[in-house]
């Protein structure tokens, strides 16, 4: 063979080499991107369908509490020891059982469409279906009524919706057998450090403070803070 020959043979080569070379990149990066596309669409299914096992839930004990013949004290725990961030692997509650031992109210804000049960104590369970009292003994009309849930990224679910309350928004609060309404006067982000938040202060007069995380991100450092006043 010709030394032109085997310089246009050795070219062909190449160039057929570099061909199948870019074949293997395009298919290596499409199969990456399906395999990405994949695992977002998991991801998505997921997220919808843990989502609407909580929508669920919330409905279930809405009417639990709302059909509750009779709302007596129970001790409660208060510590939020079990409490952590709210996913189908920690999505294990009897509605029910729930209700039927901590339910003890209702709160409402009708500029963001919430509708949630209020339960006694900070326990996974009851924020898993609604809100929590933050301290024993609290009271309508007395000191810092502090209650607190879990945020969800779907605003319509659990306390998910507090992001785009303004101030001078309504809330209502049903507890045992007394009723408020309150006007939001403030909403920020605090530290979770700033305990001070949930406690009284005998100087202060009778407000109403709603806490949940500032966002989706787990085991975040962060609570957006809700204070409301009464409306006299």
């Amino acid at each position: 063979m010709s030394d032109v020959k085997k310089k246009k043979v050795i070219k062909i080569g190449r160039s057929r080499a570099k061909r199948k070379k870019r074949i293997l990149i395009a298919a290596g990066s499409a199969s990456v991107f399906l395999f990405v596309s994949m695992f977002f669409l998991l991801g998505y299914l997921q997220q919808r369908s843990f989502e609407k096992s909580i929508a669920e839930i919330q409905v279930e004990a809405l009417t639990a509490m709302e059909s509750k013949d009779e709302i007596k004290p129970r001790p409660a725990d208060y510590s939020g020891m079990d409490v952590e961030t709210l996913e189908p692997r920690t999505l294990n509650v009897n509605v029910q059982n729930q209700i039927s031992r901590f339910g003890v109210g209702m709160i409402e804000i009708p500029s963001i469409d919430l509708k949630l049960p209020v339960l006694e104590g900070i326990t996974q369970a009851n924020i898993s279906v609604g809100v929590g009292t933050v301290k024993p003994n609290q009271a309508i009309g007395e000191g810092n009524f502090a209650l607190l849930g879990h945020y969800m990224t779907n605003s319509g679910l659990l306390l998910g919706g507090l992001k785009q309350v303004s101030i001078g928004d309504e809330i209502h609060l049903t507890y045992f057998d007394k009723q408020a309404t309150y006007r939001v006067i403030e909403s920020k982000v605090i530290h979770q450090s700033e305990g001070e938040y949930m406690l009284d202060n005998p100087e202060d007069p009778h407000y109403l403070t709603l806490l949940t995380c500032d966002g989706s991100r787990v085991e975040t450092d962060y609570r957006l803070m809700v204070r409301a006043e009464p409306i006299e």
